[in-house]
């Protein structure tokens, strides 16, 4: 659906207008919304009562995407990798920052909504262990090597689709050690 928008952008092009402006900022803010989005459905799933930490959820994760993005890109505008194809260690370390610092913002979102002390720091554990294995296998060449000759929009479906597996079995596995971890907490009692 956003290639088919951003593309039809295009077609505003005669009158000025710069489409690659918008695609990119438009994918991220695309992409961090169906990501969080599919969190907030597992999540409501798993905890089942509505709360104001799952309402928040998106919104928080989509305006700290628009952030990071900005800071990245933007501001510093480091690109991912160097004209030699080996990653950049500033924009390597950047975007972990960033997603601890994303990690952080949601895990006191999960400690909000589970309980759990250790809550924030596992999740920042988790989205720093997710951007890892990202980083991994693009910087492994495994996505150059695969998706080579293959139509632009499929290649890129195809990548966005197992980094969005990746990422979603490695939080998938933290957020079943947060609520193991939340479920005993429940469990024990509690001093007055």
């Amino acid at each position: 659906m956003l290639t088919v928008i951003t593309s039809a952008l295009y077609l505003l092009e005669p009158t000025g207008f710069d489409a690659n402006a918008v695609y990119e900022p438009a994918s991220v803010l695309f992409t961090a919304t169906v990501i969080s989005l599919l969190q907030y459905v597992v999540l409501k799933a798993v905890i089942g009562t509505p709360s104001a930490a799952i309402k928040a959820w998106v919104p928080v994760s989509v305006v700290f995407a628009a952030i990071a993005y900005i800071v990245l890109f933007l501001w510093i505008q480091i690109p991912f990798r160097q004209a030699t194809g080996q990653l950049d260690v500033i924009a390597v370390i950047s975007n972990f920052a960033l997603s601890a610092a994303l990690g952080l913002v949601q895990g006191l979102l999960l400690a909000e909504m589970l309980g759990g002390r250790s809550t924030p720091l596992i999740w920042v554990v988790a989205t720093v262990v997710s951007a890892a294995a990202g980083y991994a296998v693009v910087a492994s060449g495994l996505f150059d090597r695969t998706l080579a000759g293959l139509n632009v929009i499929v290649a890129s479906l195809l990548g966005n689709a197992v980094l969005g597996a990746m990422y979603g079995g490695v939080s998938g596995a933290f957020l079943l050690v947060i609520l193991h971890r939340s479920t005993k907490a429940v469990d024990e009692p509690r001093a007055p």
